[in-house]
């Protein structure tokens, strides 16, 4: 595999949905006051695009997704590596 050393490749565009929900309440109670948190997030990443590979790279073999930039694990690594539901729960004192 050829490197080509300063160069930026961009192989792959993607496209992130989500969701976001925060809240916080405050509770009075007689030893003092507490902040309570509660967070949720929901994402999901889809690749939409294969780019032709560069120049630099012409004659390489392609992987089975059809780049010689990305191979499958990749591009897992893109669509999975961060969970798809993240909730949180916290207080501060």
């Amino acid at each position: 595999m050829k490197v080509v050393a300063g160069e930026v490749l961009r192989g792959i565009d993607t496209q992130t949905r989500g969701a976001d929900f925060v809240l916080d309440f405050p509770v009075d109670y007689g030893f003092g006051k507490i902040d309570w948190s509660v967070g949720a997030t929901y994402n999901e990443m889809s690749i939409t695009r294969i780019i032709g590979s560069p120049p630099q790279l012409a004659g390489e073999p392609l992987f089975a997704t059809g780049s010689a930039l990305f191979d499958q694990t990749a591009w897992s690594d893109l669509t999975t590596a961060s969970p798809r539901y993240v909730i949180n729960w916290g207080s501060s004192y």
